[in-house]
């Protein structure tokens, strides 16, 4: 049975959560979180959304954004996974690219 879709939120403000398979880590050293850091920075600026909050943890994130111009499921949450796990091997915990591969 497919989950009910969520509601949009009047005040546009959304927690995003990310987590890495069965509570591995998304990142591994200090380099992963600044990467990931930089690639929200590059989207806020392309798509005009807010960052209230954000909290990195070797295993999941944690945001808290503002809507802008454009739907953040469309634009920022697919551009998240991939491009921090793109250089590691899925075998160090990370989210692979592509899962069939």
């Amino acid at each position: 049975m497919p989950r009910e879709a969520r509601r949009k939120s009047r005040s546009k403000i959304y927690h995003i959560m990310i987590r890495g398979i069965n509570q591995q880590n998304i990142f591994i050293d200090d380099e992963d979180y600044e990467k990931f850091i930089a690639i929200l920075d590059t989207y806020r600026k392309k798509i005009a959304y807010g960052i209230y909050a954000y909290c990195l943890m070797g295993n999941n994130v944690h945001l808290l954004i503002k809507e802008g111009k454009e739907a953040i499921k469309r634009y920022l949450c697919p551009a998240l996974q991939p491009k921090t796990s793109e250089s590691r091997p899925s075998s160090a915990g990370q989210i692979p690219v592509n899962p069939s591969g």
